[in-house]
């Protein structure tokens, strides 16, 4: 343990004793392998990007990127290295937030309202704000657009999202003004009003994430400048909370809170939070600032590959932004900051100079939307200075549906009782020992998408199309319908590209993987609530009719976040 604690957790703990009235010499040493880390109540960031694979990153072997600032997050993180999501975006989001696979929360398909989470679901940030957390979501939520679905009502405090799974996706709950210039000066939900940002959709969500944990970490509110469309500057700052904002120095002790002076740049933040950024980037379409697709464009890269490059290089930047203030602010010894992306690689056929190029794909096979190790096997990077070891690899089978328990179980929070509780672990014992004993699992991964767009087969034909089991050892990849079902069997241990069929020489293995899948699809009937329900036309969205209701009553305002 003694490589995995920094003086900063010491210190944690010797003032978590003070402040109880207790301490004694195990407490003084740091804490134990079975508890030490449950309930220290960190500060957590997550960061997640959209259709960024294994190999999309310079520190995972692609030698066309430069990400610098994320290369030296990997460096000084522990790293889960066989972390596994869903295929696609809304069901690795559900799992994410349910705790549970995302056909068991009625997440089959990322349009067509399958995406919702099931109402009867209690996320974890609801847990974590009835631990006393306060939550903010900056980007993509992608789980319903309906009222009862938005994240304002499952567990978020703050919210900046755009709508559908992707900016400018109007036919799928999208604002259609994001169809005129896609990525760049957005309209978004914030809170309960529909606003017009500025900037490229990246850096404002970012930049949003900031300047509200910069609010929590001072204990003042974060300012924003308005005006209607079609209006002049007023000129008049109005708080993001909905009060009057003051001009120059703010002092004083918030309420509930600590003194935020000049002179005390750096306050404890009243209470913990939780910050999810969630980016849509770089999901396609690709568009990128011209500054960051101009190297790719010297260098003869298509513009489609310059702009996915460029995307990720200024991802790249907006991580370097993070850490930066995050030290800077004071915050990092008490933070939680994860980087992990939501599915496998997402890019069509690139040109270099007008020939085909590699795509590095960090040796994996197939990418998005397959039930390959390259659709679900993604990069999970988890940095707390001082707490978690650097440099250090997890080689334990881990997953999105393993983060619920796990930030439960560092903040301290009850899980809630729910007809849906979630099914994942928690990481704690891995965070505290990386070679800690971790029973072996399966993880049942399926394409979903059936009865729908390009895949007009129905879900009683689908149960094998495009499907997969993973345990610790092996992959089980289906495809095909029965009576013409293909099975392929890889030992990842030995081959992680899955190169090698050895299906014929373990056959008791791909019995034992199938009557497990068997076992659990045939639980699915009761909770697949999305099914059937009618296609809504794009006039009839949710967030589009609030706009149209919002444009016509009170207008759509500016809004920026303050400056950091």
């Amino acid at each position: 343990m003694g490589k995995l604690l920094g003086i900063g957790h010491l210190i944690l703990c010797v003032m978590l004793c003070l402040l109880t009235g207790w301490a004694d010499a195990e407490s003084l040493q740091g804490p134990s392998t079975s508890s030490g880390l449950a309930g220290i109540r960190p500060n957590i960031v997550l960061v997640m990007t959209d259709d960024q694979g294994m190999g999309d990153l310079s520190c995972m072997g692609n030698e066309i990127l430069k990400t610098p600032h994320i290369d030296r997050f990997y460096a000084q993180s522990t790293r889960f290295a066989d972390f596994h999501v869903s295929p696609t975006c809304a069901p690795t989001r559900s799992a994410m937030m349910s705790g549970r696979p995302p056909f068991e929360v009625g997440v089959t398909h990322t349009i067509f309202q399958r995406e919702r989470l099931a109402p009867a679901a209690i996320t974890f940030p609801e847990a974590l704000q009835q631990a006393g957390y306060t939550t903010g979501l900056f980007g993509k939520w992608h789980l319903g657009d309906e009222e009862a679905y938005l994240p304002q009502n499952r567990g978020f405090d703050e919210v900046l999202m755009h709508g559908a799974g992707g900016i400018g996706q109007y036919g799928f709950g999208d604002f259609k003004a994001n169809t005129e210039n896609t990525y760049f000066d957005n309209v978004l939900l914030h809170n309960d009003t529909i606003v017009k940002t500025k900037g490229f959709c990246t850096d404002v969500f970012f930049h949003a994430g900031l300047a509200w944990i910069k609010e929590q970490v001072s204990g003042v509110s974060v300012q924003v400048s308005g005006k209607e469309e079609g209006e002049e500057e007023s000129g008049v700052s109005v708080s993001a909370k909905g009060g009057p904002a003051s001009g120059g120095q703010v002092s004083g002790k918030e309420e509930g809170g600590q003194e935020s002076t000049a002179s005390n740049p750096h306050p404890v933040s009243r209470t913990p939070f939780f910050a999810y950024i969630s980016l849509n980037a770089p999901h396609g379409p690709m568009i990128a600032p011209d500054k960051y697709k101009k190297r790719f464009l010297d260098q003869g890269y298509d513009e489609k590959t310059a702009a996915r490059y460029g995307m990720i290089e200024n991802i790249d930047d907006n991580m370097g932004l993070l850490m930066e203030k995050l030290t800077a602010w004071n915050t990092l010894e008490n933070t939680l900051v994860i980087f992990m992306t939501d599915n496998g690689m997402s890019m069509g056929a690139g040109k270099k100079n007008g020939e085909p190029f590699h795509r590095h794909n960090a040796g994996l096979r197939g990418g998005k939307n397959s039930p390959w190790e390259g659709g679900t096997h993604v990069p999970a990077f988890w940095r707390w200075q001082g707490v978690l070891g650097e440099g250090v690899d997890v080689p334990a089978l881990t997953a999105h549906l393993d983060l619920y328990r796990t930030f439960c179980d560092l903040a301290g929070a009850d899980v809630p009782e729910s007809k849906l509780p979630p099914k994942g672990r928690s990481l704690v014992p891995l965070l505290e020992n990386p070679k800690a004993k971790w029973l072996d699992r399966r993880l049942f991964i399926h394409q979903g998408r059936w009865g729908g767009g390009r895949n007009k087969a129905s879900l009683e034909d689908s149960q094998y199309a495009n499907c997969a089991v993973r345990s610790q050892r092996w992959r089980l990849v289906f495809s095909g319908r029965k009576g013409k079902l293909q099975t392929h069997l890889s030992d990842i241990s030995a081959d992680p590209g899955e190169a090698t069929n050895v299906a014929d020489q373990y056959p008791e293995v791909v019995k034992d993987l199938t009557a497990a899948y068997d076992q659990w699809w045939d639980s699915l009937g009761p909770l697949l609530v999305n099914e059937g329900l009618p296609k809504v036309a794009p006039e009839d969205h949710p967030l589009t009719v609030r706009y149209e209701k919002q444009l016509a009553e009170e207008g759509i305002p500016d809004w920026s976040p303050e400056e950091l």
